[in-house]
């Protein structure tokens, strides 16, 4: 590979090292989400994200237990099939395995929640374009197709067509022996990934094992409590309050969260609350700030026992976090 070459595979891809929860509201490149670190340990992998020729890509692998909220894009349509999932993996509130892809239009609301090893990749392009690829391919899918987020489950050989697509192109991105950043071969890239995802489609579709993952009740009952948490973020809200304003018993409440997230949410709550602290201290950039006005600002004032609480979850101390910047 000549020098140019290599440089334009620097400007071409980057690959993100996750240290922690923080590092996910770029899970996808170009999205700006919400994450929440759900169980103990810190959040671990990589993303890595590539132009090609004019299509947004990102591969995540991580480890971990977290979840996400918002919107994948705000101007574009977003495919994405999950590499690896050998513990929890829900998008929205339906369980996912590995090979099952998603269609996310932009400004969709999407939720997910991952534990134990993940993988993920997604590629963003205009609608129109995705849809010229179907055209050349005589795949014909109705318009309703693109315009609400849905996951799906296509047939084997599909899958494993697209699985194997995502691999050699993940291995394309991490070599330098490749040579995925000259614009012929990105966009050669770009065509086979996205070809890929119209046959699983098409397959799922044709062969009627298409598995729509509707938006559930429990979803919204999580996303109404979530947007109410996040409302009163200089506090830690009560059961009660969140019940109240959603009108519904706390045992609904509860079914909902541990049917979507695995958690209770007394302590979906708190954890929140501890990652936008570790954000706001890993995002300090050396900035005239201490852990106690950080974490008061989240509402937490016994600050011996927010301490230990944020070391539970995250492996180490507040302080730690804030003396690396």
């Amino acid at each position: 590979m000549t020098e140019n070459t290599t440089n334009m595979m620097a400007d071409t891809v980057r690959v993100l090292p996750v240290n922690g929860i923080e590092a996910m509201q770029e899970g996808v490149k170009g999205a700006s989400v919400e994450p929440t670190q759900l169980g103990k340990g810190a959040v671990r992998g990589k993303l890595t994200f590539a132009d090609l020729g004019g299509s947004d890509l990102t591969i995540g692998r991580l480890s971990g237990s977290l979840a996400i909220n918002g919107p994948l894009s705000q101007d574009r349509l977003v495919l994405g099939v999950l590499l690896e999932a050998n513990d929890t993996s829900r998008q929205w509130s339906t369980s996912t395995r590995t090979g099952d892809v998603g269609v996310f239009p932009a400004m969709t609301e999407h939720a997910s929640r991952y534990s134990g090893q993940s993988g993920y990749l997604t590629i963003s392009a205009d609608l129109d374009d995705i849809r010229e690829r179907a055209k050349f391919h005589e795949i014909r899918l109705p318009r309703k197709f693109w315009r609400r987020g849905q996951m799906y489950r296509g047939s084997i050989n599909a899958m494993r067509h697209l699985l194997k697509t995502s691999q050699s192109i993940e291995a394309a991105l991490t070599d330098s022996r490749h040579s995925i950043s000259i614009p012929s071969a990105a966009a050669s890239a770009r065509r086979e990934i996205i070809d890929a995802f119209l046959y699983n489609f098409d397959g799922a579709v044709g062969l009627e094992q298409l598995r729509h993952v509707a938006f559930r009740d429990p979803q919204r009952v999580v996303r109404q409590a979530q947007e109410y948490i996040w409302q009163h973020s200089h506090r830690a809200v009560s059961l009660e309050e969140i019940c109240g304003d959603l009108r519904l018993s706390g045992r609904s409440l509860h079914r909902a969260f541990h049917s979507v997230l695995d958690i209770s949410p007394a302590a979906y709550a708190r954890n929140w609350r501890l990652t936008q602290v570790r954000r706001h201290l890993a995002q300090s950039n050396g900035a005239d700030v201490s852990v106690t006005e950080i974490a008061t600002r989240f509402g937490f004032w016994e600050l011996g026992r927010f301490s230990a609480q944020f070391r539970a979850l995250f492996g180490e101390l507040p302080s730690q976090v804030l003396a690396r910047q």
